[in-house]
């Protein structure tokens, strides 16, 4: 009897380590399934050297001529160098870099919209433009590792609505301080696309059809997956030229 009572207990003792080496590996298991699907690290752009151009026409119409149809093309390009640490990734798709190593990103940003176009007191020295449309939205990135073959090459964005407003203060018949805001936006069960830019410029106007620009942009554009991809997060400031033809 003491024999079988000594193996009862030997045997309640080894199914009690099967039940915790049990747990432990189903932990673990659970823990390493988590660590698998982890977000990316987001991708980080800024420079405060970077360059623009813009280009515009605008249709007006009406007896005061205070609507109107803007069409506008503009592209933005910046980069910027980060580190990746020990442990970390940045992954678009099925392209993936793993830390630790150092990133070189590039970042080209351009923007397409038609939108209708409302003259804010045409006759005041001072006056202003509303604006609310459609367009696209395009972000092309390339994020380059230190080590070789660790690069991400891909472009992100999509359809996008427009609003803004750009006051323009006369200086003289052909010379005017302009300034335009304008935000770009897209909200849907995929990728977030979002663009707000603030454009200060100096507009000279040596023909009735055509007006130059040129001034100093700043720009924020971002892209927000919903899966674990890296969102992509772009500061760019720097100078701008840009043309406006009127018609």
């Amino acid at each position: 009897m003491g024999w079988i009572a000594q193996r009862g207990i030997l045997h309640g003792a080894q199914a009690r380590h099967a039940a915790w080496l049990a747990l432990c590996l189903c932990t673990a298991g659970i823990v390493g399934g988590c660590q698998g699907t982890t977000k990316a690290v987001p991708i980080d752009i800024s420079d405060d050297e970077a360059s623009a151009l813009d280009a515009r026409s605008i249709w007006r119409f009406g007896s005061r001529q205070d609507h109107g149809v803007e069409v506008d093309f503009a592209q933005q390009r910046g980069s910027s160098s980060s580190s990746l640490g020990a442990g970390s990734r940045v992954m678009v798709g099925s392209q993936v870099i793993n830390g630790p190593q150092t990133l070189h990103n590039e970042a080209t940003v351009r923007s397409f919209h038609v939108a209708y176009n409302y003259l804010i007191a045409p006759s005041s020295p001072v006056e202003a433009e509303a604006f609310a449309g459609v367009g696209r939205m395009e972000l092309k990135l390339l994020a380059q590792g230190s080590a070789p073959g660790a690069q991400i090459s891909s472009t992100l964005g999509g359809g996008i609505g427009v609003i803004g407003i750009g006051p323009r203060w006369k200086l003289r018949e052909q010379l005017a301080l302009e300034g335009r805001l304008t935000w770009m936006g897209r909200v849907s069960s995929g990728p977030e696309y979002e663009k707000q830019s603030i454009d200060l410029a100096l507009a000279y106007r040596p023909v009735k059809q055509m007006t130059l620009r040129a001034g100093y942009f700043w720009l924020k554009a971002t892209v927000e997956h919903d899966s674990n991809d890296s969102d992509v997060s772009v500061w760019l400031r720097g100078p701008f030229l840009g043309v406006t033809l009127n018609f």
